[in-house]
């Protein structure tokens, strides 16, 4: 047979199995598309033969990956959060990334590598952590652990949120700083990458808006807005390797840009199936299937592994359990969420593939990186649990509402015109709209009856904004709460949708819609 086709076949069976091995183990799927990859690579089975094959997939993954995580970021988070975001910052981030340049200072007195490039490297990687790892143990346990914990694990998401930009950006620092050779040609690159940050933060939004508008008129379909998406992304992409921007900053930016525009719920879904179900799996068996195996047979990776993951889980935990401890949590629990932040995966093996390619991190130090990754998936979410929730069983079964609300339903800005409100319906149908304001908090509902005799009176489109239509005694369920606990609103006449939230101290931030005929098969 065909090696394309074998190796196609393989790749949609890792796909296919991925799910049932990671929740019957109790690891992230990531972990077993990294393992997967090594099995199939060229020094394993050596069913992938040629790495080259799955470069277009990488490249795309790589970029959809990271404009994913930039398009979930809830940036109204940081607004209200202020002087303590900026404690918990320095913690969570600043620290371990100081904590990343002493460990790459003593794995070059190793032998590892001879310049800084390295221990700088280690200090942007160590100053983020991966804790969409660690999250569904809060979900899970949710209905066990005291209310000021589950408070403060928003404060820690958040925290997570802004190391993640924080990483990034100072990887881009030295991928900028490895490419230039004069100060010139670096005042003139920070000026440039200056100008696109505005660009695309700001402008890119104004284009999409003004796109979709155009498209809205010609009554093109969702597909046609998907493909726009994916165009505007790619484009800004390569305008960003211009001035030296690497494609994972770029992506990154593209999905912050966006968080508050309109994208057409179809038109998520559709972007959401390409990225998380084909091309970032393709990312990770990819990651695994570079793997030499037998540098296993090498003292090296083992020393450069044992260093980078003690280097690692030492600065990271100590400053996971100071942010708790600065929030009066009890030692215990403050140690859970310490040895919670030590979890690497998706960004750290990211910017690792990315350093490799451009000389920054030797090809030893990368196995052992990825070695680390993996150790890590196991490490911190079993010691959270031991600390946070000790003795507590499993109960997924409960916690079914986690993964069957819909993300993709934007909410409707508290100060949008009828004209806004007017789109939105058009593009969800449901019976009520979930309305926030500008710092992501909820704030009630909109009936699609009280749109519905407004719809033929334009003069009213300024005249009549959201907050007029708002019900706020509307029912909500928590993102953490049971499928029972929903059903009972359900049972309410005309309740066919109920707004997800999750609760922070400083208020209710929506986080999508659970639809009743999404959980009906379940029921029956």
């Amino acid at each position: 047979m065909n090696d394309a086709l074998v190796f196609l076949l393989v790749f949609f069976s890792i796909l296919f199995v991925a799910r049932p091995v990671a929740e019957r183990l109790r690891i992230p799927r990531l972990t077993v598309y990294v393992i997967a990859g090594m099995l199939i690579g060229p020094s394993g089975a050596g069913v992938l033969k040629d790495i080259a094959s799955l470069e277009y997939f990488y490249e795309l993954g790589i970029i959809l990956l990271m404009f994913s995580v930039g398009l979930e970021m809830k940036t109204g988070l940081f607004r209200r959060q202020g002087k303590r975001l900026a404690v918990h910052h320095a913690l969570n981030s600043l620290f371990p990334a100081v904590g990343g340049f002493a460990t790459g200072l003593v794995l070059n007195a190793c032998g590892a590598s001879s310049t800084l490039l390295l221990p700088l490297y280690l200090g942007s990687m160590f100053a983020s952590f991966s804790v969409e790892l660690i999250m569904p143990l809060f979900w899970e346990f949710s209905t066990t652990i005291p209310r000021r914990v589950k408070l403060f694990s928003t404060t820690f998401v958040t925290t997570a949120i802004l190391a993640e930009i924080t990483s990034l950006f100072l990887f881009s620092v030295l991928v900028t700083f490895r490419k230039v050779a004069s100060p010139l040609e670096i005042v003139a690159l920070v000026a440039g990458a200056g100008v696109f940050f505005f660009l695309v933060l700001w402008g890119l939004p104004l284009v999409q808006e003004r796109v979709v508008q155009v498209l809205e008129r010609r009554q093109s379909g969702h597909e046609e807005q998907t493909r726009i998406v994916f165009l505007l992304l790619i484009g800004v992409v390569c305008v960003g390797w211009v001035v030296h921007l690497h494609p994972l900053v770029s992506a990154f930016l593209v999905g912050l840009s966006l968080t508050r525009s309109h994208i057409d719920r179809r038109s998520m879904a559709h972007m959401e199936f390409v990225a998380t179900n084909i091309f970032v799996p393709a990312v990770f068996i990819a990651i695994g299937a570079r793997m030499d195996l037998s540098l296993f047979l090498s003292r090296n990776l083992f020393l450069y592994a044992g260093v980078l993951f003690a280097g690692m889980a030492v600065v990271r935990a100590l400053g996971g359990y100071a942010s708790a401890r600065w929030e009066t949590l009890p030692p215990r629990q403050a140690a859970g969420f310490g040895v919670a932040s030590i979890s690497q995966m998706t960004g750290t093996l990211a910017t690792a593939v990315a350093a490799k390619q451009l000389g920054i991190l030797p090809f030893d130090v990368f196995n052992g990186i990825v070695v680390m990754c993996i150790v890590s998936t196991f490490v911190g979410p079993v010691s959270a649990q031991a600390l946070l929730f000790p003795g507590c069983r499993h109960c997924e079964a409960g916690i079914e509402l986690a993964g069957q609300y819909a993300e993709q339903i934007r909410p409707i800005p508290l100060l949008a015109p009828l004209s806004t409100i007017l789109r939105r319906v058009h593009d969800t149908s449901l019976l009520v709209y979930p309305v926030a304001d500008e710092e992501d908090l909820f704030q009630g509902v909109i009936h699609f009856e009280d749109v519905k005799n407004l719809v033929f009176d334009p003069s009213l489109d300024r005249l009549v904004i959201a907050a007029d239509l708002l019900d706020r005694s509307w029912p909500v369920v928590a993102r953490t709460d049971t499928i029972d606990r929903a059903v009972e609103f359900f049972r309410q006449p005309g309740v066919t949708a109920l707004p997800v939230i999750e609760e922070t101290k400083e208020g209710n931030i929506y986080a999508g819609m659970l639809l009743l005929r999404d959980i009906l098969p379940r029921r029956a």
